[in-house]
This record gives structure tokens, sequence and C-alpha cells, in this order.
């Protein structure tokens, strides 16, 4: 794979089963000051970019993009794609 982008976008059918919403005026988010689990078990600080319900970037943000919802993840990891199953029931 070329960079971080084309990692996650190799395994985007199995990082989103929701329709795009392209054309129902899709809202853009980024997730900033992460530490980023990518599909290799690594970790990367950083952000990541989310266009629609599709990840648009692991990295730096594209001149292009604006987002409607920033989150400062503060430092703690960004597992996207992925669900923590992990619970405690009583």
């Amino acid at each position: 794979m070329h960079n971080l982008t084309d990692q996650f976008m190799a395994n985007q059918d199995t990082l989103s089963t929701a329709k795009s919403h392209e054309s129902a005026g899709e809202i853009n988010t980024l997730f900033r000051n992460a530490q980023i689990l990518l599909p290799d078990g690594s970790i990367r600080r950083g952000a990541l970019g989310v266009r629609g319900n599709r990840i648009a970037f692991v990295g730096d943000a594209p001149k292009d993009f604006v987002a409607q919802r920033v989150f400062d993840c503060g430092g703690n990891i960004l597992m996207p794609g992925l669900v923590n199953t992990h619970t405690h029931l009583p």
C-alpha cells in the first residue's frame, strides 16, 4: 500500500455497510489528535477524516476537506471500522 489512506480504502467494504449519503448532503467529520489503530495492528498519531459514511483519509487533511464536525480525541485510541464488543453484563 502507498499510504495510510490506501490501506483503509482497500478494506472500505468492510468498514461501512450503510448506503452512501453523497447525494443527500453528506456530513464531513474530522477526528484529530488521535492514536489511530491501523489495519496492520500498528498505532499512528494523527487525524482521520470521514466523508459521509466512509473514511476519506488518514493523516493530513486534503486542502478541499471541510469538516462540519470536529472531534479532538485528546490522544485517545481511535479504531475506525472496528467495534469493541467487550462488555460486562450483570
